[in-house]
């Protein structure tokens, strides 16, 4: 079922401050469901899936930039523009991004109000979604020995460690579940492996 969706601006960063300022915003029309998905469309017609974030995997921040407007230094009203002979008010926009590990998603809205529904809707449903997240995103858990002989195990989101561990002493014929220690190495693109 849809929680919400409409029109936001996005943008994915590049791998430099350079690409990042080449790289424009796209308007998209986004569709969030109860599924923990974000897709997003060219338009409302949702013709064309452009793509898909898998919110378990995701946190936002949002984000306040400083900005300088001038005063006008009789009456202390905000900057305002002319075009045509009528005066406009000039607002600024808002903008706020979903991280999982490097990889950053930014979305705006030239609407601060629509940037702050959206916010409040995705920190409750990422609140939701924390409780019932698996903790590893990928579909199996290798898990090696002291000999160097390793199990490649199935991971669901229902996968938990003690199963992992009643599986490795079945499998690997060890007698005593509760004399075990694991031993979390991982290594990820763009991150050094640690122990």
């Amino acid at each position: 079922a849809v929680i919400r969706e409409g029109y936001l601006r996005k943008k994915k960063p590049g791998n430099s401050a350079i690409q990042d300022l080449k790289r424009a915003w796209e308007r998209r029309y986004f569709v969030l469901t109860n599924d923990g998905k974000l897709r997003y469309y060219d338009s409302k017609e949702k013709v064309e899936e452009k793509g898909s974030l898998d919110l378990r995997f995701f946190s936002l921040v949002d984000l306040e930039e400083d900005m300088e407007l001038d005063e006008d230094e009789e009456s202390g009203d905000k900057q305002a523009l002319k075009v045509q002979g009528q005066f406009f008010k000039i607002m600024k926009g808002k903008q706020f991004a979903l991280f999982s590990g490097k990889h950053a998603f930014y979305m705006a809205s030239p609407e601060r109000e629509v940037c702050d529904d959206w916010i409040s809707t995705l920190q409750t449903t990422l609140s939701i979604l924390y409780q019932k997240s698996p903790l590893f995103s990928q579909d199996f858990l290798r898990v090696y020995l002291m000999d160097d002989a390793f199990s490649t195990i199935p991971l669901d989101e229902t996968t938990k460690a003690r199963d992992v561990l009643k599986l490795m002493c079945k499998k690997h014929a060890l007698n005593n579940e509760s004399e075990w220690g694991l031993l979390e190495q991982w290594d990820h693109p763009g991150i050094e492996g640690n122990v």
